[in-house]
């Protein structure tokens, strides 16, 4: 953190990446529970959410203090809310200014029945942003449907 972003060492599998209104890059970082930002005005890089560890704690804290269960997907609406999909808990998390992390609720929607899985099996791994700011669009794994 607060380094080159071309000297930075990232996990094994870093998964779907975002860019904010200002250009900022952000990484879901899977393999070591953080979501990365390259900052485009100085092409530094920092850790925004999580804190190394796996887990599904941390909500209505500070983003560094959550734990995160495998960052997958990212996504940045136009109020500049952070959006994660984490792969490990099949969940979406949103961070709010940066500051605060909470989870959205996550069930299928009515009338389209996880074939082939139930729903505890469900793998949020795609998210993102229409240009409008207001619609979050998410695909799963598992069920082959984009929700």
């Amino acid at each position: 953190d607060g380094a080159a972003a071309t000297d930075a060492t990232l996990g094994s599998e870093p998964g779907y990446l975002a860019l904010d209104g200002a250009g900022n890059l952000y990484i879901p970082d899977y393999s070591n529970y953080v979501v990365r930002m390259v900052d485009h005005a100085t092409g530094f890089i920092s850790t925004v959410a999580g804190t190394g560890a796996s887990g599904r704690s941390g909500d209505a804290g500070p983003a560094l203090a959550a734990a995160l269960d495998g960052p997958w997907s990212v996504a940045v609406d136009n109020a500049g809310d952070l959006f994660i999909g984490e792969y490990d808990g099949g969940g979406v998390r949103k961070v709010s200014g940066l500051a605060v992390a909470f989870s959205l609720p996550v069930t299928p929607p009515v009338g389209l029945p996880a074939t082939g899985a139930s729903t505890d099996s469900l793998v949020w791994i795609a998210l993102a942003m229409l240009a409008a700011g207001a619609v979050l669009v998410t695909a799963q794994r598992r069920t082959n449907r984009v929700r």
